[in-house]
């Protein structure tokens, strides 16, 4: 799935009025609730919380990107909303938010597996591809990191900045690989700017 495929004029709101995390949270939940994304506002906010629990969600540059996987959502969506206003947020720089990036992802594996693609993999795979450049670019939770780093020959790896607090221990395990590593910049990994990632990559491996 492109992640242009769902992106719906119906569910982007550039005039947001709450002014408060969780007032402008509640307005998209219900935007996705009136266009048959999710079935339920409530328990749809739970599990986005109980993300929200885990880490930051505001990865700088005034833009967050609340999501997790929840049993209420129907159908993979986005919404997106704007504000003027600087909303209170746990961010990664300290700032507050006016940009707000809100996933909505099933639960089940297929879902988990295409919010990665959403986040990361398919705007840095169409980069590749307009420079014609032969590249096996795959995404994967931190959790499962381990593995891929056994099972594929990995050139770079490149982290989500909501797990930057994860780069040392992969920085040691790497080292002697000799396989680089770096954080994605905030703006970049939030705009999925994939042709900015890929730059990134591409200059680790040519150091």
């Amino acid at each position: 799935m492109e992640v242009t495929n769902i992106i719906d004029p119906n569910t982007i709101k550039t005039n947001l009025a709450g002014t408060t995390k969780e007032e402008v949270l509640e307005e998209l939940a219900t935007i996705l609730l009136e266009n048959a994304y999710i079935t339920d506002v409530k328990e749809f906010m739970k599990d986005i919380y109980a993300r929200e629990k885990e880490g930051q969600t505001g990865i700088g540059n005034y833009i967050a990107i609340p999501h997790g996987k929840s049993a209420s959502v129907k159908k993979i969506g986005v919404a997106i909303g704007v504000t003027a206003r600087e909303i209170p947020w746990e961010t990664l720089d300290g700032k507050g938010v006016k940009g707000i990036i809100l996933f909505a992802v099933g639960n089940d594996n297929d879902g988990a597996k295409t919010h990665l693609k959403l986040l990361s993999f398919t705007k840095m795979q169409k980069a590749a591809e307009a420079k014609g450049m032969e590249a096996d670019i795959f995404a994967v939770s931190a959790s499962d990191a381990d593995n891929q780093l056994e099972s594929k020959n990995v050139d770079v790896l490149l982290l989500g900045p909501q797990v930057r607090f994860m780069q040392n221990q992969f920085a040691e395990k790497l080292a002697p690989k000799g396989i680089p590593l770096d954080v994605i910049n905030m703006a970049d990994y939030g705009m999925m700017n994939g042709e900015k990632v890929l730059d990134q990559a591409e200059k680790l491996i040519n150091k």
